[in-house]
């Protein structure tokens, strides 16, 4: 059963949720998005995008 998070969050009060994942090498990555950007990022995503190698 999938959750509704925006709706979890205004219930308990929740003010962040901490998004992560491990990239390729093992690294832990993460970003602390507002509870009402939520809805869009389980949508869209986090946004973890890593620039190319080599552009600038």
């Amino acid at each position: 059963m999938a959750v509704d998070l925006a709706v979890e969050a205004r219930e308990r009060g929740i003010q962040y949720f901490l998004i992560s994942f491990v990239d390729l090498f093992g690294t832990l990555r993460a970003k602390l998005a507002p509870a009402s950007a939520i809805t869009g990022m389980s949508k869209d995503g986090a946004g973890f995008a890593a620039s190319p190698a080599g552009s600038t």
